[in-house]
């Protein structure tokens, strides 16, 4: 359930006039974060590389969170998002 209502806050949060959803969402997003953040040190060894790429996946996150079908957990799905930015960051160098 916990899974449901943070994806309708990122939906929500869209939404004009929404303040209280967007809050909830960004302390749900906080929560992701950290998690996140040791994943990215881990996969490209470079603190700075990896706060950029965990920004960049919960920004892409927020844009296609329609498109979230709740097949797996939110984290699993953020990291997904992670990866797939991780291996974009190695070809372009």
């Amino acid at each position: 359930m916990r899974r449901v209502s943070f994806v309708v806050g990122l939906l929500v949060s869209g939404a004009p006039g929404s303040s209280q959803a967007l809050a909830e969402t960004s302390l749900g997003l906080q929560a992701h974060r950290d998690r996140l953040l040791r994943s990215a040190c881990a996969l490209c060894g470079n603190e700075a590389d990896a706060q950029d790429l965990v920004q960049d996946t919960l920004v892409q996150a927020l844009q296609s969170a329609r498109r979230y079908r709740g097949d797996s957990t939110v984290h699993t799905w953020l990291h997904g998002i992670l990866l797939n930015l991780c291996y974009r960051h190695f070809r372009q160098q």
